[in-house]
């Protein structure tokens, strides 16, 4: 992970982030629940199976973990950049990787920060051209 939270404790939008996905590769359900407001609106990858779009809550993202333990193939997410956008929202860029596997996915997670803490997070599976296509993510300034 390029981006490591010890590395962005100046940035506390990007390190909660940093410690979020940290928390989801140690399989750490606690820790995940720690970096997220209560009512938090969580809108994971779909490589996993997953019962539903989104999962709300902290019993939400406790179901949508459980879901997680039991899938397979596991998956890592890696860490290349984390982009804080002002200080409510934060970009991560990566890939999703799988342990013992080669293959590896452009990864991008949007992150809404309130209070400190994250409010809404969605994850995609896509490239950097059809991010910035669709608006999700807007293109490098020169």
């Amino acid at each position: 992970m390029s981006d490591s939270p010890s590395e962005l404790q100046d940035r506390a939008a990007a390190w909660m982030v940093a410690r979020w996905v940290e928390a989801h590769n140690d399989r750490d359900l606690e820790g995940m629940l720690t970096c997220c407001a209560t009512d938090v609106q969580f809108h994971p990858l779909r490589v996993t199976g997953g019962s539903s779009d989104i999962y709300v809550g902290h019993d939400g993202l406790s179901r949508w973990f459980e879901e997680l333990k039991r899938s397979k193939p596991q998956h890592e997410l890696r860490i290349d950049q984390v982009r804080e956008n002002g200080e409510d929202e934060v970009l991560l860029v990566g890939a999703v990787e799988f342990p013992g596997h080669t293959t590896a996915a452009e990864f991008y997670g949007i992150y809404d920060i309130s209070d400190r803490l994250i409010a809404r997070a969605h994850h995609y599976i896509s490239n950097r051209g059809t991010m910035e296509g669709l608006g999700i993510i807007r293109a490098p300034e020169s």
